[in-house]
């Protein structure tokens, strides 16, 4: 119904379009509905791909987060409904690399990655070189923090810094960074870790579980967009998607129906801070 009354007024200005829909894990542990018919899953996802289509401009993106349960239907919706030749890569996003805990009581290979599809409306979707650090600096660690540096040679790069108590107008700066050894980022995603994993990010912890961490969103944004650009997430959940748009001076439309989602998504969105997006 959102995406139906959006339509007439944001046909083609969506630039980028993450969503991160349920798995179809068929488990009850969770705090929505994650257990349906296989045809069902697929006519939620389908409907509503359907529409995101025409909301994107020509050059937009839109990235598909799943894991095993249901990514090869996933690709094969993505196939039809964008089409083949505007598939852009498949992301392997490896959450844990330290495997630890009740994981490693599993009689098989212990499962430690997601799948994130990207596609294009077009064969050229707008995308952005990433980089991070090929080897240790402990100066250039500091500096950076978390942030990936952009560019497309790898001698002129620069990292985006939310511009905050200045006289300057509010909003995204390009900070040029120094001649670091550098290397471009890949489609396997070892350094930003599910929030389960780590401590650093607790400040972003609302209560669930299977949360993604901004830093993922960031590389996701930063990539596809540039600022002032809108993104969307029609899955928005807890409000990872629209946090880290609104830090990264992006215009941005979060979607959910389910009423706790909402309610700590607003509660969330009240307490986002501009700052370093360290």
């Amino acid at each position: 119904q959102a995406l139906n009354s959006l339509m007439p007024k944001f046909r083609e200005r969506i630039q980028l379009i993450y969503i991160d829909p349920p798995f179809n894990t068929e488990e009850s542990g969770f705090i929505y509905v994650d257990r349906f018919l296989d045809s069902s899953w697929l006519t939620m996802i389908r409907d509503r791909l359907e529409l995101a289509k025409y909301l994107l401009v020509e050059d937009g993106s839109i990235y598909l987060h799943l894991d095993h349960h249901a990514n090869y239907y996933g690709r094969n919706l993505m196939d039809e409904i964008l089409g083949k030749d505007n598939f852009q890569r498949e992301i392997v996003w490896n959450t844990s690399r330290v495997i630890s805990g009740f994981k490693t009581q599993a009689d098989n290979w212990i499962r430690q990655h997601d799948t994130i599809l990207f596609y294009g409306k077009s064969s050229g979707p707008k995308f952005k070189k990433l980089w991070r650090l090929y080897k240790e600096n402990s100066e250039a660690k500091d500096r950076l923090g978390w942030l990936d540096l952009i560019g497309e040679k790898r001698d002129k790069l620069h990292v985006e810094r939310y511009v905050k108590d200045s006289d300057e107008e509010k909003g995204i700066a390009k900070e040029v960074v120094g001649n670091y050894s550098v290397m471009r980022i890949g489609d396997v995603w070892n350094d930003i870790l599910s929030l389960i994993y780590t401590q650093l990010m607790t400040r972003e912890n609302w209560e669930f579980d299977n949360q993604k961490p901004e830093n993922l969103l960031r590389r996701i944004i930063q990539s596809s967009t540039d600022p002032r650009d809108v993104v969307m997430d029609f899955f928005a959940g807890s409000g990872t998607t629209i946090a880290a748009a609104h830090k990264l001076d992006r215009r941005w439309m979060g979607i959910e129906m389910d009423a706790q989602f909402a309610d700590k998504m607003l509660r969330r969105m009240k307490t986002v801070v501009f700052g370093d997006l360290r």
